[in-house]
């Protein structure tokens, strides 16, 4: 139960039920974490004038992506502080829709030490970003 965000706890209690301790709890609640974090605009969360990312509707050549990587870096850093040694890289996108897909390395301290994770990232054309675990 420790694995999960304050919320997450709580909502689970109310519920009637206790969610499995584990890694896997862990990285599922990073991954509803991280997604609710980069679906959110910066400047439209009370909690920080800085939650969130930035207007994304940029020309995407070379030096914009690297920006965008930092970008998504630094927020992830700032708000998610279950991850460190995190890195964003820009990925090919493989499927024909116009999506923008990056990679997010970190490391996760779980019951068994410190573990590298993975996420795969896709902002769609409208803007949403979406999460999975790598």
């Amino acid at each position: 139960m420790a694995n999960q965000r304050l919320l997450e706890r709580i909502a689970s209690i109310d519920a009637g039920h206790v969610p499995p301790d584990g890694l896997k709890t862990l990285l599922e609640s990073v991954r509803v974490y991280l997604s609710q974090l980069l679906n959110t605009h910066q400047g439209t969360a009370m909690i920080a004038e800085d939650y969130g990312v930035p207007d994304i509707s940029l020309s995407l050549d070379g030096e914009a992506l690297s920006n965008l990587e930092e970008v998504l870096a630094q927020v992830i850093v700032r708000y998610e502080p279950r991850l460190t040694q995190v890195t964003v890289r820009y990925q090919k996108d493989k499927s024909s829709a116009p999506t923008l897909a990056f990679r997010v390395g970190a490391s996760i301290r779980g019951d068994s030490g410190v573990l590298p994770v993975f996420f795969e990232t896709q902002i769609a054309a409208d803007g949403s970003i979406a999460v999975q675990e790598a």
